[in-house]
């Protein structure tokens, strides 16, 4: 009698403790909460839980990552247990185990009514079922209080959710035969009462206790869906969706997108505030496709939820996967900006959902900021919370090692990634493979900078290996690159063609993704502003209709014929200021359209000298390679390609940073031309350059072929006019007008000149021959003597500018 009192005493205080936490959680994120239906806020634990859980990559344990979930929305820790026997509502055995007061709520039990004994057995059966990592001893206690329930729900409604529990105690149990025993049971009695909810629990009980990867688990979650849908449980639907969600993340991104568009639909059409848990995972679904815009769209969009309900439990997280776009969209600085926030948001969370966020922001400083202030961070952070987990251990290992790196300490760094290397090989086999492929072509990278090329083969294939259909554009295009940069320093230089195709192609995509998303976003707010405009015109006309009905009625009793000719007026001016609005639309349709092409034609101008410009450039570099392996003739032949071709390369980057795309300034030109030349020439350093030209502006048809016959004939004077080094040497390049409208072109050196049995008339080498054919595609006359030195001149009429011609016509 004694221990009924106590248990009395206790429960009224715990009364007592509930009623005075619901005074003080009226406002914040609790008012949202407490809106919310028992079945809202049991969707709200379990969507919590199942977003932390796929997050962290199941690195957390359920049951803990549910009992966080509960904390942090102030909500009963049995709530996401208990709906098959429960409404919900807290009871005072409820109260007791929420608490933490257990023998009190075992003692509860005889003192209570015979039904509400059951469900306060299979409340502390839960208890113990759920206990973050279980002991034996746990389990032990709650399959005596489901034994206990099982005797007393024979041949009650409970009796088939009793069996329901015992089926998940022997799945936790690993005891599979025994589990699926019960399940059927379970399902018998259901069915015999034609309980369709109790069936549909069932059913997501059963695909929660198949393997993860399975097929069955999907169709048992498919048909536990479809039976919600018929008992027109919408939010039970939001909840086998992320189950569904989890189960396709992140292998089949397009079902996992479908399934969180549904998902997201059911929340609006019912109401349901908390969806920045879907607007985020919809932003990893963009982050994963590599369209880094819609990624932060969707993320500001989680960021408004979480500001309208106040719930910042998971915002370190979203913070950053914003931090994380932002990088990757070239915006560092924002970027870093956001993840030191996600740090400083981290309070309660495990550290395994923030440890990557901390990762991040460390790679941004080292790549941003400097190695020095990464390498201080990363010491400070891991000092009071080092590694957790395997695969935080692995992440941290790899960026320790690619701050040694960059400090320019390769035996730290080739220690750190060995162990790193050691570490990937204990992950079981069923860890999702995210990030591991972009780390190990940094690594790839690595070894290509020491020459270690098989080392390096080997971390890229590990790379190709793990990269699927979930692979981001970003990452693909790094893996091209790294690629690209093995076969080029192995001499196979067709494949690092292919793999660098390959890359500007990515890189292309990336760019034209962000493109076409913000093209779509300004049509749609140009759609919305003339809708909004249209749909103001239709309600002025209305006004303007129904003031002169009531014009009209007013009126008539005084003259019938002002009323007519007053109203023939207003239809008369209506249609002409219908007709001028209609003309002045269209007008602007058309202004619109026409500024539109200009705009693009502009643009895709502008573009043309970028790309050939790194074309060219990747020519240079491929032919630079290669010349290490050439020697003699050969390669002084690849040199002179590959100077000319560079020259083409000034050419069009000049082009690119100019709006004038038609016309090409020597003066300013021929000076950054001359010093490549004498940084591609050792010896070249000796020699003297005199530059006399005047300001003029050519055609770009006629000033490429001159720029070649400048870069052939330094080119020739620099390797064969001078016998020594000495500070006399000198080469002179003047461009001015002569008489008319002709320029003259003089390249002049003192060296030896042209040898003595040399006719300059009949040169057939192969500098001279290009130089006298390029003359002749400019209508110019070409001309090589010898005094003193060597003295070529060209002679040739400018052709008119794009904008003279254009005037002519």
């Amino acid at each position: 009698m004694n221990n009924y009192k106590r248990t009395v005493i206790v429960v009224v205080l715990v009364c007592l403790l509930q009623t005075t936490n619901a005074y003080t959680q009226t406002t914040g994120p609790a008012k949202v909460v407490q809106s919310y239906s028992v079945a809202w806020q049991r969707l709200l634990a379990i969507n919590t839980c199942q977003y932390l859980l796929t997050s962290v990559q199941c690195v957390t344990d359920p049951d803990s990552a549910m009992l966080y979930a509960c904390r942090q929305h102030r909500l009963s820790r049995l709530l996401p247990y208990n709906e098959a026997y429960n409404t919900g509502l807290p009871s005072a055995g409820s109260q007791l185990i929420d608490s933490g007061y257990i023998e009190q709520a075992d003692a509860l039990v005889n003192h209570i009514p015979a039904g509400k004994q059951t469900e306060l057995l299979l409340d502390l059966a839960n208890y113990y079922l759920h206990q973050p990592t279980s002991s034996k001893a746990d389990m032990d206690k709650a399959w005596n209080y489901l034994q206990r329930a099982h005797v007393q729900s024979m041949q009650t409604s409970l009796e088939a959710t009793t069996w329901l529990l015992m089926g998940q105690y022997h799945f936790l149990n690993r005891h599979r035969a025994e589990s699926d025993i019960c399940f059927l049971k379970a399902e018998e009695l259901a069915a015999s009462k034609n309980n369709k909810y109790l069936l549909a629990l069932i059913c997501e009980s059963r695909g929660k206790c198949q393997p993860q990867n399975s097929t069955t688990r999907l169709e048992y979650f498919q048909k536990s869906r479809q039976l919600f849908h018929q008992l027109n449980k919408p939010e039970k639907e939001i909840e086998i969706l992320s189950f569904i969600i989890a189960f396709h993340s992140p292998g089949d991104t397009v079902a996992a997108a479908k399934a969180l568009a549904q998902q997201l639909a059911l929340e609006n059409a019912m109401g349901y505030k908390h969806t920045q848990y879907n607007y985020d995972a919809q932003a990893c679904m963009a982050e994963i496709r590599g369209d880094i815009t819609a990624t932060i769209q969707y993320e500001h969009q989680a960021l408004q939820s979480m500001q309208y309900t106040g719930d910042t439990t998971l915002a370190t997280i979203f913070y950053a996967r914003l931090g994380k776009a932002y990088c990757q969209l070239g915006k560092s600085e924002e970027g870093i900006a956001w993840l030191q926030k996600a740090i400083a948001q981290r309070k309660s969370l495990p550290q395994s959902s923030w440890y990557s966020s901390f990762l991040w922001l460390t790679r941004q400083l080292m790549v941003h900021h400097s190695p020095q202030e990464a390498f201080n961070l990363m010491t400070a952070v891991s000092a009071t919370h080092p590694p957790a987990t395997l695969p935080d251990n692995i992440f941290y290992l790899q960026l320790q090692g690619e701050c040694y790196q960059q400090l320019q300490q390769p035996k730290q760094a080739d220690d750190y990634y060995t162990r790193f290397h050691q570490l990937v090989e204990q992950l079981p086999a069923q860890y999702p493979a995210t990030g591991l492929p972009e780390l190990y072509c940094s690594i790839a990278g690595f070894y290509i900078d020491q020459k270690n090329m098989p080392r390096s083969r080997q971390y890229i294939n590990k790379a190709i290996s793990l990269s699927g259909s979930n692979y981001s554009l970003f990452n693909q295009a790094h893996l091209e690159w790294i690629q690209f940069r093995l076969d080029s320093a192995s001499g196979s230089y067709n494949a690092a063609l292919q793999h660098h195709i390959a890359y500007t192609l990515l890189n292309d995509s990336l760019y034209n993704l962000s493109q076409r998303k913000q093209m779509d976003e300004l049509v749609n707010t140009q759609q919305s502003e003339q809708e909004k405009h249209h749909l103001s015109l239709q309600q002025q006309q209305t006004l303007l209709k129904q003031a002169a009905k009531n014009q009209a009625y007013l009126l008539q009793s005084v003259i019938l014929t002002s009323i007519t000719v007053a109203l023939l007026l207003a239809g008369l001016f209506l249609h002409q200021h219908r007709l001028k609005k209609r003309e002045n639309q269209l007008a602007r349709e058309k202004n619109l359209n026409l500024q539109k092409l200009a705009h693009e034609n502009e643009w895709l101008l502008k573009q043309m000298p970028y790309h050939a410009k790194n074309h060219l450039q990747t020519m240079v570099r491929l032919l630079q390679s290669q010349s290490t392996y050439l020697q003699d003739n050969a390669l002084l032949a690849l040199v002179d390609s590959a100077n000319r071709t560079q020259a083409l390369s000034l050419i069009h980057h000049k082009l690119h940073q100019n709006d004038n795309l038609t016309s090409f300034n020597m003066q300013t030109y021929l000076p950054r031309l001359v010093a490549c030349l004498k940084n591609n020439f050792a010896f070249a350093r000796d020699i003297h350059f005199q530059l006399e030209i005047a300001a003029m502006e050519l055609n770009i048809s006629q000033a490429i072929p001159l720029v070649l016959i400048i870069n052939e004939a330094v080119t020739n004077a620099i390797k064969y006019a001078f016998n020594d080094s000495n500070s006399h040497n000198e080469i002179s390049i003047t461009m001015q007008k002569i008489a008319g409208q002709q320029v003259e072109l003089l390249i002049a050196d003192n060296g030896k000149g042209l040898p003595p049995r040399l006719n300059s008339l009949r040169t057939n080498s192969m500098g001279t021959i290009l130089m006298r054919e390029l003359t002749e595609d400019m209508n110019g006359q070409f001309t090589i003597s010898t005094h003193h030195g060597t003295l070529i001149s060209v002679v040739f009429e400018p052709a008119p500018l794009f904008q003279e011609q254009a005037m002519q016509e």
